[in-house]
């Protein structure tokens, strides 16, 4: 009995090792969120060796991207296009943000109007762009 419950906990680390959970783990994430820019949408998402679109993250909602190939971890300085429909218009605009995209860690670039109480509808500019990193 002895026996069978050190190979068994030998046994145990083995499995976790071979996982790919840990990979998962290991890549850079991207999150897009729109948290109150109305009426605005972003369609698209690029970023070197990433091109996202046909999408609409609209107000309230976000968007996660796993960067599981084209980034290095670590070392890696992107700037990171947001093309963004307005819908006053419409038009489209690409604005420009950098992002650190290092192993493991997750950028978040969030959206958002600059003076949401404010009643009159929110064209493409001004528009308040974060980003943060966890």
């Amino acid at each position: 009995m002895a026996r069978r419950l050190i190979l068994l906990l030998l046994f145990i680390p083995l499995v976790f090792s071979c996982s790919d959970s840990e990979e998962i783990l290991g890549t850079p994430v991207l999150v897009i969120t729109n948290e109150n820019a109305k009426p605005l949408a972003i369609t698209s998402v690029k970023l070197v060796g990433y091109e996202f679109n046909n999408l609409n993250i609209s107000e309230g909602k976000s968007k996660t991207f796993i960067l599981d190939s084209g980034i290095t971890g670590g070392d890696s300085h992107s700037s990171v296009d947001l093309t963004i429909l307005c819908n006053i218009g419409p038009q489209t605009f690409t604005k420009s943000t950098g992002g650190f995209f290092n192993n493991g860690e997750t950028t978040t670039i969030t959206i958002s109007d600059p003076d949401p109480l404010d009643t009159t509808p929110m064209n493409c500019v001004p528009l308040v762009i974060q980003v943060t990193y966890d």
